[in-house]
């Protein structure tokens, strides 16, 4: 029985079955068993895949396409570039076997929600682990970058928080200072300069490939504008954990950030106040304005960042015939 090409497939000339695999940067919705890798899945045999010139339910294309390595598609998904020869090159113009791209990160054995084992989903899971090759997802996409050695982890994690509250310290100042000062532009043009890099920084959330420079210019503009709490999201450390797991986890950390902000602040004016009201002069009531001020601040300051991991429990991808978490 002749059967239509399956989109994303590669079916070279008059080939049977069991020489179909899916082009660079697909991957194959349906595992493979000594049962039934010689014969077509039964989808492509229902009425309305036979009327379709290439019936979709064989393979999907990959959330990154160069995770997932098949048979040549030139021009398809775009270049690399080769940091040993400092040129790009096309990574689909070679024939490849299909599998996830390991070198790179992307991990082929997953583990489902029951702990059985299980094939990694549009080969977007990075390798991780205990080990000293880590990988974590780079953003809110699925591309792996690799993790530091451990020390050097845990060295970036200490930085980012030292980061952080020197960065909400200062703001706190300026705004404070601000406050008791006539020039009200200065405070306007603060104000436009954060928001402004809080929205490009939330462009990077973008589902496009965007080249490595735009992303790093993302991150920065994402650290400045949030006071160095983009640093402060451990990814590296929590590769030992599922995916889906680390995900829940931050994200019932950032449910009580805002609670914590308020009684952080609460916290800290008021050993202000026992330690120092006398030196600085400061009254009861001016504290408890630069309170409520250093309250609206930090929360104004963490807005992109909780908002990006709120949205993110909407983000579900249809594979195949129903959608999935993208943290899983």
């Amino acid at each position: 029985m002749c059967l239509a090409c399956p989109l994303g497939g590669s079916c070279v000339g008059a080939t049977t079955w069991q020489d179909v695999k899916p082009k660079y940067g697909w991957w194959r919705l349906y595992d493979i068993n000594d049962t039934e890798k010689n014969r077509p899945p039964d989808c492509l045999a229902s009425e309305d895949n036979k009327k379709q010139p290439q019936p979709s339910c064989v393979f999907q294309k990959c959330l990154y396409p160069h995770a997932c390595h098949g048979a040549k598609d030139p021009n398809a998904h775009g270049n690399l570039f080769n940091e040993t020869t400092g040129k790009e090159y096309d990574p689909a113009a070679i024939d490849r076997n299909e599998t996830c791209d390991e070198t790179a990160g992307y991990s082929n054995n997953c583990t489902d929600q029951d702990g059985e084992p299980a094939r990694c989903r549009l080969c977007a899971t990075c390798i991780g682990g205990s080990g000293q090759v880590r990988y974590k997802r780079s953003g809110s996409g699925t591309m792996c970058k690799l993790c530091p050695d451990i020390s050097t982890n845990r060295i970036l994690l200490g930085v980012g928080f030292v980061i952080m509250v020197l960065g909400s310290t200062i703001m706190i100042y300026m705004e404070i200072t601000s406050e008791t000062s006539d020039d009200e532009s200065s405070d306007v043009v603060k104000k436009i300069t954060l928001n402004f890099l809080q929205m490009v920084s939330l462009a990077g959330g973008l589902p496009l490939q965007w080249p490595a420079a735009v992303h790093i210019m993302f991150d920065s503009f994402s650290t400045l504008s949030s006071a160095g709490t983009t640093l402060m999201i451990p990814d590296c450390e929590l590769t030992t954990m599922r995916t889906v797991e680390a995900f829940y986890l931050k994200q019932f950390v950032f449910t009580f950030s805002v609670p914590m902000i308020v009684l952080l602040c609460i916290i800290t004016w008021t050993f202000i106040k026992c330690c120092c009201q006398k030196k600085l002069k400061l009254e009861s009531d001016k504290i408890k304005d630069y309170t409520v001020l250093s309250i609206v601040l930090m929360l104004f300051l963490c807005y992109p960042t909780l908002v990006k991991l709120s949205l993110s429990m909407l983000k579900c991808p249809i594979i195949g015939p129903q959608p999935y978490l993208m943290a899983e």
